[in-house]
């Protein structure tokens, strides 16, 4: 299976406040939707409690505290990577539909799961946001960028902004 970082950060690397995001990019949250869609998305409690369960997906919660996380059927919450890892690898035993395993944050996720990651898709939001309290310090140099979108500020978009996808080119 392949797994995925999903990220959209600042040019210092800011990622959120108070569990919130820092913009409003509406090219940036089709692409995140389409690109999750029918597959895993692994976040922690903040990430989860900020933005909910994604429809058509399954979602994961890592948590330290799993029993007091409510969610629906469709969900499920780990108290580890370990246990995490082992739940997907007896639902590909079934024969199940997700391929891709998205990480989808927060700080502590990304930090957790880079050694895992494939590839990581970024999201870089040209600007500074000096209210910040979270952040994507991930190194990548293991990572060498393969593909890069331009996208410009409009009506609709008050910042420019790259998609940019990372392989991984070394192995732990």
């Amino acid at each position: 299976m392949k797994v995925i970082q999903i990220v959209a950060k600042g040019e210092n690397n800011e990622i959120g406040c108070n569990n919130e995001m820092l913009w409003h990019l509406p090219k940036d949250f089709k692409m995140f939707r389409e690109a999750t869609l029918n597959n895993y998305v692994i976040m922690g409690r903040k990430t989860f409690e900020s933005i909910g369960e994604l429809k058509q997906r399954q979602n994961i919660i890592i948590t330290r505290k799993p029993n007091e996380i409510k969610i629906s059927k469709k969900s499920w919450v780990s108290s580890s990577f370990k246990e995490t890892i082992n739940f997907i690898s007896s639902s590909i035993n079934k024969k199940n539909k997700y391929k891709i395993l998205f990480v989808i944050g927060g700080q502590s996720i990304y930090e957790q799961t880079i050694d895992l990651c494939d590839e990581i898709w970024i999201t870089e939001v040209h600007s500074i946001f000096k209210n910040a309290d979270t952040f994507y310090n991930i190194d990548l140099s293991d990572f060498v960028e393969y593909s890069r979108i331009k996208n410009y500020k409009d009506e609709k978009h008050c910042y420019d902004f790259d998609f940019v996808k990372y392989n991984r080119i070394t192995k732990n």
